[in-house]
């Protein structure tokens, strides 16, 4: 038992921090300038040390081709201020924001947890938005099926409701999966 003890250490798993999307930036801004932009009009967006308090993650494309969203981590210590002020300053407008719940979800296999880049699939076909079935030469779609709750009633089981996309944002497996990363965030005190 002893030998156990010593290989391995148990810790706890760290929440992770709250991140807010924020919309419809010019597709010229870079992330630094994105930073130094939102920092310079925000100014409770740092620390009392002078420390930012928020990181630029990732951009997402806009509908409009000249802009992005971003993605920005937030401490914790800020996120009920920042949530009460509705909207954020950059480069002489305000701009909007809502929570992101990045939920990571496979489109080769429709899975949760990871994405087509890391998939153990991704040799294969995708599978068909509609049905879940692979998206061969000859496929026909047929009855919408979400390949995650057939697994579910296999699993545990069930005989829970499968017409529906497996890319449905209103599939329990997704609102499950959802309600466990909004669970797993530290939204501070």
């Amino acid at each position: 038992m002893q030998d156990i003890t010593d290989a391995f250490e148990i810790t706890r798993a760290q929440k992770r921090k709250p991140q807010v999307i924020v919309y419809n930036i010019d597709k010229k801004i870079q992330a630094e300038e994105l930073l130094e932009g939102l920092l310079q009009k925000n100014c409770f967006l740092y620390d009392g040390n002078n420390v930012p308090l928020v990181k630029i993650e990732f951009p997402i494309q806009a509908r409009n081709k000249e802009s992005r969203h971003w993605v920005i981590t937030i401490d914790p210590s800020i996120f009920k201020d920042l949530w009460l002020k509705q909207g954020l300053y950059f480069n002489w407008s305000r701009v909007r924001f809502t929570e992101f719940i990045g939920i990571r979800q496979c489109r080769t296999c429709g899975a949760f947890g990871h994405t087509a880049k890391y998939c153990d699939d991704r040799d294969k076909p995708p599978i068909c938005e509609n049905c879940s079935m692979l998206k061969t030469e000859n496929h026909s779609c047929r009855v919408p099926k979400c390949k995650n709750f057939i697994l579910a009633n296999e699993k545990f089981k069930r005989n829970w409701h499968t017409i529906h996309s497996v890319f449905d944002k209103r599939c329990e497996s997704y609102l499950r999966q959802r309600d466990i990363l909004v669970k797993r965030t530290n939204y501070g005190n």
